[in-house]
């Protein structure tokens, strides 16, 4: 309830808008291992017509129903924490969207909790090229459905997500 999984889309060259997902899944296992599994078909806009163009024309969710984030964290960071402490790490990460994936360099904010929940979040958002992704037939679809001159081909990402560290 108190994660959350966003990004923003930038049209017309200086229109920027947020947008997010409101069902996902994360996990961590105790080596540091993550991932996120996050369904594409629950992308809130709050336009629902665009959420519908975004289903159906950009992410396929018939075809192409999840995104999945995977990596490693190194939990000796975390180790050293105490409960209310953040620390941060880098983390390459793989991003799989559209049946294409993309590497990724993060800098990750993780908080020590209780109870073995962490809270890692993004302290820059992730930049994602929507070309390495194959979705610019996408983009352009939705340009002409709303008839916009340009969606910019970088899409940054970000999240907040309190984790169990499973054993």
């Amino acid at each position: 309830a108190d994660s959350f999984v966003r990004f923003i889309s930038v049209k017309k060259g200086s229109v920027a808008e947020i947008g997010g997902f409101s069902r996902f899944a994360g996990e961590i296992d105790a080596d540091g291992t993550f991932s996120l599994s996050v369904d594409l078909s629950s992308v809130d806009t709050a336009i629902e017509i665009r959420d519908q163009r975004l289903r159906d024309e950009f992410f396929h969710v018939e075809k192409f129903p999840a995104s999945t984030v995977s990596g490693k964290v190194d939990l000796g960071i975390v180790d050293a924490l105490e409960p209310g402490e953040t620390g941060t790490t880098p983390v390459e990460a793989t991003v799989d969207l559209h049946g294409a994936t993309q590497q990724v360099k993060a800098k990750l904010a993780v908080t020590r909790l209780r109870d073995g929940v962490l809270r890692v979040s993004t302290v820059d958002p992730i930049m994602l090229s929507l070309q390495q992704l194959g979705l610019l037939q996408g983009v352009q679809t939705l340009q002409q459905l709303a008839g916009l001159p340009s969606i910019n081909e970088v899409v940054p990402v970000y999240f907040s997500l309190a984790l169990r560290v499973s054993d």
